[in-house]
């Protein structure tokens, strides 16, 4: 009986320690393969941010923005709505401080041999017809630009020496596989440099959208001394997404800035929000052609 337990015993660790190494095996299979697929994304991402960088194009099209702000910037009252429905986000539009801007612009990109130049011309504004050419970007709060080179900064030969990337997730986007990969900046960067993640098609490696990190955007850094004074937690978003191509390049379709905060009950309120839709894309020349594969 005993010889019988004792053989029953070793069968046992036997298997454990084969069900074990299987187990080991397959995480470091499994490592190895996220390593040589990241090592895949970031050189074909190089190579894109290289096209992009040399190539040459000339387009319009039609960028929308709505805009809403409160002007009486962060405080109390704001921040604690209790005279209003009790809900999970509470939404700048329903205070009475609140504006709601919206433009229309006519959008130009100009870009050859490493030179760019953005225009624009304001074609409506809060519903109101107007025709001002070279018109400035009227939002408040938050002005951006060049949107297409968002890739640069992260995924360039140069800024790729100045990050360390890492592959956190895979998500359907838009009805396409992405692998979600983040630039985590190294102790040696630092710069006032945005970094973030990147969602990247699992089937072409194309670059569909980009979430900068909060705590690289330092342009924010008056936003972040508001939040300290009134002991509540910030929340940033700033989301590209690139659902246009031509010729292999990406062009953006959406913009998302929103500036929220979490009070002391959790509740999110938001207290300005910039979201531009991109669209009509009228393209004049786009001379690169990247392959991929």
């Amino acid at each position: 009986m005993k010889i019988r337990f004792l053989i029953f015993t070793l069968a046992l660790l036997v298997s454990s320690l084969y069900f074990s190494h299987d187990l080991f095996t397959q995480e470091v299979s499994d490592k190895t393969l996220n390593k040589l697929k990241l090592n895949k994304i970031l050189e074909k991402s190089k190579q894109y941010c290289r096209k992009l960088e040399k190539g040459a194009f000339n387009f319009v099209c039609s960028e929308e923005i709505v805009e809403i702000v409160n002007h009486e910037g962060v405080d109390q009252q704001l921040l604690l709505p209790t005279r209003y429905i009790p809900r999970d986000t509470y939404v700048l539009e329903t205070y009475e401080n609140t504006k709601k801007n919206t433009y229309l612009y006519e959008y130009q990109l100009i870009a050859k041999e490493g030179e760019d130049r953005e225009k624009r011309t304001l074609l409506e504004k809060n519903g109101k017809k107007k025709n001002e050419k070279n018109a400035p970007l009227e939002t408040q709060y938050f002005r951006y630009g060049r949107i297409v080179f968002g890739p640069l900064g992260l995924l360039n030969e140069y800024w790729q020496h100045y990050h360390d990337y890492i592959i956190v997730n895979e998500e359907m986007l838009d009805g396409e596989n992405t692998i979600v990969v983040e630039a985590v900046p190294k102790p040696s960067l630092d710069e006032n440099h945005p970094y973030g993640k990147v969602w990247v098609r699992e089937s072409d490696f194309a670059i569909l959208k980009i979430e900068w990190d909060q705590k690289s955007l330092k342009q924010l850094e008056e936003l972040k001394e508001q939040a300290s004074m009134f002991d509540v937690e910030q929340k940033i978003t700033l989301i590209s997404e690139f659902s246009y191509e031509k010729n292999g390049i990406r062009f953006p379709s959406r913009f998302l800035f929103e500036e929220a905060y979490v009070n002391e009950e959790g509740k999110k309120i938001v207290r300005s929000m910039i979201h531009t839709v991109y669209k009509d894309y009228k393209f004049f020349t786009v001379d690169v052609d990247v392959d991929f594969k």
